[in-house]
């Protein structure tokens, strides 16, 4: 996600601190915002994400390899907005390729005009987002709160490349990873569709009940619906992933001969043959080879089976 379509998250968001509050934060609105950073840093992986009772929101990363001993950097925003003017109702505008000349805020009738503010012409030619000037935008400092999400996506990203890159390299050829990320993507997507079709079907049996809370069951079926199916590319694209990164290549491991061959009493000079019988074989009840008329059980035979 890009930094700017962050801020228009959050700029939605009423966070207007209050200078006679004596508590901390000065206004319980702004766990609002807080509450909803939370799980979006999460998303991310920032495992360990959360809110003080300050209201304050804390997220670490691991340290790059190599750099673990080196000092820590911190990012730092606020969530409150001012309170001098509106800061409820946001209803940010965006004005792509900025012609340089006044900007007129909605129907409020005011204007911001390069007289008041002489640096609006040097943003020429860049996108500004400015409110319909009933409030304020709030970007100080929800722009540093979408800034450092956006670093923070990066940074994961350009560290998960790193890694994804490692596992390649464990793969004699890279076809062989690109043919398994289709059989896992399709793997996913054939467990996840047949899942997401019986949801949809415990859904449309259960939709009718939301007209009770005088609500449109088709209107809520459809934003239902809709909510379902993304959920289920996201959840898709997470279980891809998180296999691919947990495969192991096995290579299949020959014995090596540890023991040299010195020396045996073997003569290999000559090709073995099979044992041949020289004379052929005489059956019990065969004539005796001796002549003696007699089979050969009752002449020879016997007497080679005394012998």
């Amino acid at each position: 996600m890009r930094a700017y379509e962050r801020l228009l998250n959050y700029v939605v968001v009423h966070t207007a601190s209050d200078e006679f509050s004596e508590t901390t934060p000065t206004t319980q609105r702004q766990f609002d915002l807080a509450n909803m950073l939370v799980p979006e840093m999460k998303a991310l992986g920032i495992e360990d994400a959360r809110v003080s009772d300050l209201c304050c929101v804390y997220g670490t990363l691991p340290a790059t390899l190599g750099y673990e001993d080196a000092p820590a950097i911190g990012l730092i925003a606020h969530l409150d907005t001012v309170p001098d003017f509106c800061g409820e109702h946001v209803k940010p505008r965006i004005i792509e390729n900025y012609d340089g000349g006044d900007v007129v805020l909605g129907d409020s009738g005011r204007t911001l005009s390069p007289a008041q503010f002489p640096h609006l012409p040097s943003l020429k030619g860049r996108t500004l987002i400015v409110t319909d000037g009933t409030t304020v935008l709030g970007a100080d400092d929800k722009a540093g709160i979408a800034e450092i999400m956006t670093v923070v996506e990066h940074l994961i990203k350009e560290e998960a490349v790193k890694l994804y890159e490692t596992k390649e390299s464990e793969f004699p050829e890279a076809e062989q990873l690109r043919e398994l990320e289709r059989v896992v993507l399709l793997k996913s997507i054939d467990s996840k569709w047949m899942d997401h079709i019986d949801d949809m079907e415990i859904l449309r049996q259960g939709i009718g009940l939301v007209g009770y809370g005088q609500r449109d069951p088709v209107v809520e079926y459809k934003m239902s619906a809709f909510e379902m199916f993304n959920n289920m590319i996201s959840s898709i694209q997470e279980d891809t992933v998180r296999m691919l990164y947990h495969v192991h290549v096995e290579q299949k491991i020959e014995r090596e001969q540890v023991a040299k061959v010195t020396g045996t009493n073997k003569d290999d000079t000559s090709v073995k043959k099979p044992v041949q019988r020289k004379e052929d074989k005489v059956y019990p009840n065969d004539p005796c080879p001796c002549g003696s008329g007699k089979k050969y059980k009752q002449c020879c035979g016997r007497k080679l089976m005394k012998a």
